[in-house]
């Protein structure tokens, strides 16, 4: 959570992010524990995999939202014309990654088991995490942009990061 926020800076946002993150997991565990599927090294990997897309994804859409909005409460309008710009890009992002393992589906050896797992796994994560970044994130920002957390955030971030403790290094290397 806390690399979340030092990254995106809002309390709204990374709330959104750390809320999808276990919804995705579910339609994962859905998934493996509905088929034929079993979790082994192989489907943890395609959710180590996928974990990536699944933030990337909420990022996306947060900070469209974030970078053109003004208004302290963010408006329906603009949070619902936010996603609309960035949902097509989300899309043809998705469907790209998913059609990379389509042809995964199709073996015929004698591993296919395995890697129809990691496939399929994958691909119920990216389409998991592109209903997430679409209508989940949306909703869950406007929610939290009802609530003070103005004030949390002072309060809390001060309580467990003391702003004397971090200190930010930059070396240079030179040859």
């Amino acid at each position: 959570m806390l690399v979340i926020y030092i990254f995106l800076k809002n309390i709204q946002a990374t709330i959104a992010v750390i809320i999808a993150i276990p919804f995705s997991f579910v339609v994962i565990a859905i998934y493996l524990f509905s088929g034929d599927a079993t979790l082994n090294v192989i489907t943890l990997s395609a959710i180590a995999i996928a974990t990536g897309m699944v933030v990337d994804n909420s990022i996306i859409v947060i900070e469209k939202i974030f970078s053109q909005s003004k208004a302290k409460p963010i408006s329906d309008e603009h949070i619902m014309s936010s996603t609309q710009q960035v949902a097509r890009a989300l899309v043809a992002s998705s469907l790209t990654t998913i059609v990379i393992f389509i042809p995964v589906l199709l073996l015929k050896t004698k591993s296919t088991a395995l890697f129809i797992q990691l496939a399929g796994t994958v691909i119920v994560a990216i389409v998991a995490s592109l209903v997430v970044a679409i209508i989940f994130v949306p909703w869950c920002l406007r929610i939290t942009s009802l609530l003070p957390l103005q004030s949390f955030k002072i309060s809390c971030i001060r309580q467990f990061i003391p702003p004397h403790s971090i200190r930010i290094s930059v070396c240079m290397v030179s040859h």
